[in-house]
C-alpha cells in the first residue's frame, strides 16, 4: 500500500474547521514513525517507540504484531500495552482464527466498533482483553503475506476515518520495515555462509597446496636422481677404467679422465638446468648443430651402460643439421629416450637403434629415436600412451614425463610410434629458427 494511498485520504477526512494543526501533527509524526521504521534493525524496538509516539495523539492502548510463516501460521512477534500473561494466552494463531488471523486469511482490514456491546464471535478476544474497539491490518509486501499488524483503545469505542487511515499508512510503513528487516537478516546469513564456505574452500586449498608441494618436492627428488644418474653412472665407469687399466698409455689415461670430468661437469650442468627450470627461469635456446647432440647423448648412454648394447646407427639430414634448442636439454632428453629403447632392446640379438632428424616442415625439426629387430612389451606402448611414464623390463620409471616436459618447453610435441614393420619410435619436434623459438618459448 502506498502512502498516497492512505495518508491523502486522513487528510481529507480531518474536519473542514481544524485540517492545518492537524495535517501537521499528522505529517510530523508519519514522517517520524517512517524514519525510525525504515531505518531500525529491530522491529519490535520501532514498533514500541511508535506506540509510544502514537499512544496520546490517537488514543491507543495497545499494539499486537504478528509474523507469517506459511508452516505454522501467525506467530506473536511484537505486543505492547497488555500484561504478560494475557500475551501468552495467544502466542500462535491459525489462519482465520480471531481477528487477526481472520484478516491475514482474508488480507483484508478488519476494524471492530463497540466491541463491549458486540456479539459476533470474532469480538470475543477483543471483549476478553477489554477493548472498545480494534483495528487489524494485513501486512503485505505486494503479493506477499508478512504478517499482521493490530491496535486497540480503551474507552472510545470507534476509530475514525482519518485514524484508520493514519494506521493504515502505518502499517504500510511496518510492512516495508518487516521486509527489509528479513531480507538483510537473509543477506546476512547468506553472506555468513558464503564466507563459511570460503573458508572452507581456502582451508582445502592450503591442503591441497602442502600435499603439492610435498608432492613437487618428491618429483624433484625423483627427477634430480634420475637425470644425475646417467652422468655419474659414466663418470664412474671411466674412473673405474682409469683404475682397471694397470698398463694404460698416458694418452688413454688422459682421455679416461677427461672423460670422467665432462660427465661430472654435465651433472653440475643438468643440476643448474633443473634449478632454473624448477624457479621458472626458461630456457637458454639458441641455435645449435644437432649432431653434436645426437652424439653426446649416444656418448652418455653408452658410457652410463652396463653390459652389452645394440647398434646405433644415425642419420642428419643435410636441412634438419640445426634448431634452436637448450642444448644441454635435448641431449637430456634424447639420452632418456635411447636409455630406455637400449632397456627393451637389451635381449634382443642383432637390435638397431636409429637416430635421426629430419624436417617436417618450414618451422619444425622432428628427431626420431627407435628400434627394429624386436618387439617392445605390451605394457610398454600402453604406459606410454595412457601414463606418460617411461616402462622397462624391470618397470615404471621417470623419463618419459620430464623428456616430454622439456620438449614442450622448447614448444614441440613428444610422441611414441609403434608398427610391427618398424618397430618402436619416439618422435619430437622442436624449433627450427630463432623467429619460431622465441615465439613458442613466449
Amino acid at each position: 500500500m502506498m502512502l498516497a494511498d492512505t495518508l491523502i485520504p486522513a487528510l481529507r477526512a480531518l474536519p473542514e474547521g481544524s485540517r492545518e494543526t492537524p495535517r501537521q501533527r499528522l505529517l510530523e509524526l508519519l514522517a517520524a514513525l517512517a524514519a525510525d521504521l525504515l531505518q531500525t534493525t529491530d522491529l519490535s524496538l520501532a514498533l514500541d517507540r511508535l506506540l509510544e509516539s502514537t499512544r496520546s495523539e490517537l488514543g491507543l492502548d495497545a499494539f499486537f504484531h504478528y509474523s507469517y510463516d506459511e508452516r505454522f501460521g501467525l506467530h506473536l512477534n511484537a505486543s505492547a500495552g497488555m500484561a504478560p500473561e494475557e500475551a501468552a494466552r495467544m502466542p500462535t494463531l491459525r489462519l482465520g482464527q480471531g481477528v487477526c488471523g481472520t484478516v491475514a486469511r482474508d488480507r483484508a482490514m478488519v476494524v471492530i466498533e463497540r466491541a463491549q456491546q458486540s456479539a459476533e464471535p470474532i469480538a470475543t478476544a477483543v471483549r476478553e482483553m477489554g477493548f472498545d474497539a480494534f483495528l487489524c491490518v494485513p501486512l503485505l509486501h505486494q503479493t506477499e503475506l508478512l504478517g499482521t499488524l493490530a491496535f486497540g483503545r480503551r474507552g472510545t469505542d470507534s476509530f475514525d476515518e482519518s485514524e484508520v487511515y493514519f494506521l493504515q499508512a502505518i502499517a504500510s510503513y511496518v510492512a516495508l520495515a518487516h521486509y527489509r528487516v528479513a531480507t538483510e537478516s537473509a543477506l546476512r546469513a547468506g553472506l555468513a555462509e558464503r564466507d563459511r564456505l570460503i573458508a572452507q574452500q581456502q582451508e582445502m586449498e592450503r591442503h591441497i597446496i602442502a600435499l603439492t608441494r610435498t608432492s613437487a618436492l618428491g618429483a624433484v627428488a625423483t627427477t634430480v636422481a634420475h637425470e644425475l644418474n646417467q652422468p655419474l653412472a659414466a663418470a664412474a665407469n671411466y674412473v673405474a677404467a682409469l683404475r682397471l687399466s694397470r698398463n694404460a698409455s698416458p694418452e688413454q689415461t688422459v682421455l679416461h679422465a677427461r672423460e670422467a670430468e665432462g660427465q661430472l661437469l654435465r651433472a653440475g650442468e643438468i643440476i643448474r638446468r633443473i634449478r632454473r627450470m624448477m624457479s621458472r627461469e626458461g630456457l637458454d635456446p639458441r641455435v645449435d648443430r644437432l649432431e653434436p647432440i645426437v652424439h653426446e647423448a649416444t656418448a652418455l648412454v653408452t658410457a652410463a651402460a652396463a653390459g652389452p648394447l645394440p647398434d646405433f646407427r644415425v642419420q642428419i639430414d643435410a636441412d634438419a643439421s640445426e634448431a634452436f634448442v637448450d642444448h644441454i636439454q635435448i641431449v637430456q632428453v634424447l639420452a632418456n629416450l635411447l636409455r630406455n629403447l637400449v632397456d627393451v632392446t637389451r635381449s634382443s640379438p642383432g637390435a638397431v637403434i636409429t637416430v635421426e632428424t629430419r624436417r617436417v616442415s618450414a618451422d619444425a625439426i622432428e628427431f626420431r629415436a627407435g628400434h627394429t629387430g624386436t618387439d617392445a612389451p605390451e605394457a610398454f606402448l600402453a604406459a606410454l600412451a595412457l601414463s606418460g611414464s617411461t616402462v622397462s623390463r624391470a618397470g615404471v620409471e621417470l623419463g618419459f614425463a620430464l623428456s616430454r616436459t622439456l620438449v614442450e618447453a622448447h614448444g614441440g610435441t613428444l610422441r611414441v610410434e609403434h608398427s610391427p614393420e618398424n618397430g618402436d619410435v619416439f618422435a619430437f619436434t622442436v624449433p627450427a629458427s630463432p623467429a619460431l623459438g622465441i615465439s613458442l618459448l613466449h
